[in-house]
C-alpha cells in the first residue's frame, strides 16, 4: 500500500480535452462539470489485485464465487466472434469465469471477470486474514491517486498525447488489432505496441510519481461510488456517492481493451455490481 497525501484537485474533464480525444458525445457529460475536490492522506494498493491473490480468497471463500454468487447471472462478459458478420462482440459467456477469461493469463495478471460484489467480499477476507481495514476507492480519491503530482491538470498521469501510452499502460494497441484482425483506426486503437494483445502482469509499465501502478489501462477498477450520470451534485471532500443508482457503480482507468479516449485519468464509466468482465478488476485502498 501506498500513502496518498491529501490535497486539492480539479476533478472531471474539460470540453476541450474530450474534443481533442474525440470522446463520443453521448458520454462527455459523465465527467462534467469540473470542480474541485480536497482528498484526505489514505492508502492505495500499488497493483491491481492479481489471480494469485484471489486464487487465496477462493480457497478460503470454498469456490463460492467461481460458480456464481446466487442470484446473480453465472458466467462472464468478453468478446466473440460473430460468424454472421465476421465482428468481434463484447457479450455474456456463461462458460468464462476469473480462471478462464478466453486468454492466457500468468498467476501475476490482474484477475478479471470479478463483479463489485466480489471485490467488496475480497476486501473483507483479506482485513479478516491480516487484522487490517480493506476497502474500494472512492472515485474521487481514485482519481487524484491516478493523475499523479506532476500532470494534475493533463488527460494522463505521463501527459496529454497518446504517442508514450505504450511505455506506461497495457492498452489497446497493435498486439490487440492483430488479434482481433481490425483496421487501423487510431480513434480505436494506440499506435504503439506494449507487448500484450489481452493483460499485462501487474506492474509491467511505468509507475506514475506515487509509485502506483497500471492506474490506466489493463483492466477497468471498481470503485464505491453509487453512479451519477454527472457530478451535479457531487460533493466536494472525496467522499464517495451513496445517492443516485447504486445497483451500477464506477468503473476507472480504462483498460486493454478501450478505445484511446477511455484511457484518461478524468474518465468515468459504470457497470452494474453483478456484471462480471474480462477487462474488469480492482485495487484496494485503506483508511489513515
Amino acid at each position: 500500500m501506498v500513502r496518498i497525501p491529501g490535497g486539492t484537485f480539479s476533478m472531471g474533464t474539460s470540453y476541450a480535452e474530450d474534443a481533442r480525444e474525440n470522446m463520443p458525445a453521448m458520454y462527455r457529460e459523465y465527467s462534467k462539470p469540473q470542480h474541485n475536490v480536497t482528498v484526505q492522506a489514505f492508502l492505495l494498493a500499488r497493483t491491481t489485485v492479481t489471480r494469485r491473490a484471489f486464487a487465496a480468497f477462493i480457497r478460503a471463500a470454498g469456490e463460492r464465487p467461481s460458480n456464481g454468487i446466487p442470484g446473480v447471472r453465472k458466467g462472464c462478459y468478453g468478446y466473440k466472434l460473430d460468424d454472421s458478420d465476421h465482428k468481434w462482440k463484447f457479450e455474456l459467456n456463461p462458460a468464462l469465469d476469473w480462471r478462464h477469461p478466453g486468454f492466457d493469463q500468468t498467476d501475476d495478471d490482474p484477475v478479471v471477470c470479478v463483479n463489485y460484489d466480489d471485490a467488496l467480499a475480497y476486501a473483507a477476507w483479506l482485513g479478516t486474514v491480516t487484522g487490517k481495514a480493506y476497502r474500494l476507492p472512492t472515485e474521487a480519491e481514485w482519481e487524484y491517486a491516478a493523475r499523479g503530482v506532476a500532470h494534475q491538470k493533463a488527460a494522463r498521469f505521463w501527459g496529454d498525447e497518446r504517442a508514450s501510452a505504450c511505455a506506461y499502460a497495457n492498452v489497446a494497441d497493435a498486439e490487440l488489432r492483430s488479434a482481433l484482425d481490425a483496421t487501423n483506426d487510431p480513434d480505436r486503437f494506440f499506435g504503439c505496441s506494449d507487448g500484450h494483445a489481452y493483460t499485462a502482469p501487474v506492474g509491467s509499465f511505468k509507475p506514475n510519481d506515487y509509485g502506483l501502478y497500471d492506474m490506466l489501462g489493463n483492466v477497468w477498477q471498481w470503485t464505491v461510488d453509487c453512479w451519477n450520470d454527472n457530478y451535479d451534485k457531487a460533493s466536494t471532500d472525496g467522499t464517495a456517492a451513496t445517492t443516485g443508482d447504486c445497483g451500477l457503480r464506477v468503473q476507472r482507468g480504462g483498460s486493454w481493451d478501450v478505445d484511446p479516449w477511455g484511457v484518461r485519468s478524468g474518465i468515468r464509466l459504470r457497470d452494474g455490481t453483478g456484471n462480471r468482465n474480462t477487462d474488469s478488476g480492482f485495487r484496494l485502498a485503506g483508511t489513515l
